[in-house]
């Protein structure tokens, strides 16, 4: 499995994937590490995807889309951070590439910050209740 790791070498990526998460990535397949020190271009892009199983974005990634994608395509793109609305488009999904992020990896953390946030009155904050209903958050 070839594996495209968008990500420019440096803080940002290392942030994400430090050694050990690199090492059981690569255990999947031959990553391709982004030694530019910057974002690939369009056109680079449009050489690299053909080849490749799996894209990993991160922040700043350029959009997997329809500028860049041809007829044969990565089957996968995994996204480092939350939403994945700057980095897919309509084309990405019309394709039939699957999208995954890691919303749920940091729904705690982000939830937790919010709640840290809200004044506490005596009673449970509404924004508690809703993370305690609507998500996987518990205390």
């Amino acid at each position: 499995m070839d594996i495209l790791l968008m990500l420019p070498e440096g803080d940002r990526c290392w942030r994400f994937l430090p050694p050990e998460n690199m090492k059981a990535l690569e255990a999947l397949g031959r990553v391709h590490r982004n030694g530019k020190g910057r974002q690939f271009t369009t056109e680079e892009l449009r050489g690299l995807l053909p080849e490749m199983d799996v894209v990993v974005t991160g922040w700043g990634s350029p959009c997997i889309g329809g500028k860049v994608l041809t007829d044969k395509h990565p089957g996968l793109v995994a996204h480092t951070a939350g939403t994945v609305a700057p980095y897919v488009d309509g084309v990405t999904f019309q394709k039939g590439i699957r999208v995954v992020c890691a919303n749920e990896v940091f729904a705690k953390g982000v939830a937790e910050g919010i709640e840290g946030r809200i004044p506490d009155y005596g009673s449970p904050p509404r924004a508690t209740l809703f993370f305690t209903q609507f998500s996987s958050y518990s205390r």
